[in-house]
């Protein structure tokens, strides 16, 4: 780090002394980024990620390329610092599991490998499942205030400059990615990693936060073979795009609107004249909660999933259009085991 660099740091640790929220380490605030992103984006109660690894032993040799791959060069941060930095830091819920798999290949001499001397010391390897339940509300908060923190500039732990600083930097080296893209960027994670320890940035922060303010939707996350490789973090390519309309800010809701077809279902959800986007199932769900039905009728295994998600996504939208102190719009269930539209809102609301 140059002098003037240095310089630069402890005058921006003077203009703000209350500087104290560390910043993730790029691998743990990688998975964060996916999970977060995963748990928008998916209809389903839970969904996985899953890890192969070798074990390891000091009899083991001619091992095949394909496993050569497959190193365990992530597995202890894995376990002693990713892992408890999701469940203890971000508060994120999910469950862990392994299981060895068959393990029937040639080595790189072409020889089966079961079939050598010493094949009962071979690599056994496993895989490991993360089962991650989409109803993750305390994680997605938790996110979301990281990201805030980043944006006012409250990060430490790297070498963070202010936001508008970093937005001048990432902006540029984006430009510059317009010619390899039709509109939709990718970067690898090794790419935003380099860019961001060569920049004094947070690239990774901040495509999370230009996402939750509606400026770039993130429209991939993508791995080889969709499967992590321990020691490959490089394989996975983040995809995401501008999006070119005018964000409107608002200073608080003045008015919902839900609108219905001819059916009764429920077609969009419109806030202050702009519509918040919630899948075909969301609205199914919210549909059943403004008409008040049964909870069994919703389907009880994946309402309260549901619902955490539908209420995330108001959140978000709050965000993208400028109002910070966030509110849920659906209360947890009654003593009835109904769940019911905020106080906050109802006078607002239109359409039932």
């Amino acid at each position: 780090m140059t002098k003037n660099q240095q310089t630069a740091q402890q005058e921006l640790r003077n203009l703000l002394p209350d500087k104290r929220i560390k910043a993730l380490d790029y691998e743990t605030n990688l998975f964060a980024f996916i999970i977060y992103n995963l748990i928008n984006r998916s209809e389903a109660n839970w969904f996985f990620l899953h890890f192969y690894k070798l074990n390891w032993n000091p009899y083991c040799r001619h091992v095949g390329k394909k496993w050569l791959k497959m190193d365990t060069k992530y597995e202890q941060k894995l376990r002693n610092k990713i892992f408890p930095d999701l469940k203890d830091v971000l508060e994120l819920d999910f469950t862990l599991d392994e299981h060895p798999i068959p393990f029937n290949y040639e080595n790189g001499y072409g020889e089966v490998i079961d079939d050598y001397p010493g094949a009962e010391y071979d690599p056994i390897p496993s895989r490991i499942a993360m089962q991650i339940p989409t109803d993750n509300a305390a994680f997605m908060e938790n996110y979301d205030e990281y990201i805030e923190n980043y944006k006012q500039n409250k990060l430490t732990g790297r070498y963070l400059f202010d936001f508008e600083f970093q937005e001048a930097r990432i902006n540029r080296y984006i430009e510059t990615l317009k010619k390899y893209t039709n509109g939709t960027y990718s970067l690898t994670y090794d790419k935003i990693k380099s860019f961001s320890e060569e920049n004094e940035v947070a690239l990774l922060e901040y495509l999370q936060y230009q996402s939750i303010m509606g400026k770039i939707s993130i429209t991939d996350i993508k791995y080889e073979k969709n499967t992590f490789v321990l020691g490959n973090l490089n394989k996975i390519k983040i995809y995401f795009k501008y999006i070119n309309k005018e964000i409107k800010r608002f200073e608080k809701i003045d008015s919902i609107n839900f609108e219905f077809d001819n059916y009764e279902q429920l077609k969009n959800v419109i806030i202050n004249g702009e519509i918040l986007k919630l899948p075909a199932g969301k609205l199914k769900v919210l549909r059943d909660i403004l008409k008040t039905k049964d909870p069994d009728d919703i389907g009880s295994n994946s309402l309260s999933s549901q619902v955490s998600k539908i209420n995330s996504a108001f959140k978000e939208f709050q965000k993208q259009h400028g109002i910070f102190d966030t509110k849920h719009l659906i209360n947890p269930k009654n003593d009835e085991g109904i769940y019911t539209i905020n106080d906050d809102f109802c006078s607002l609301i239109k359409g039932i």
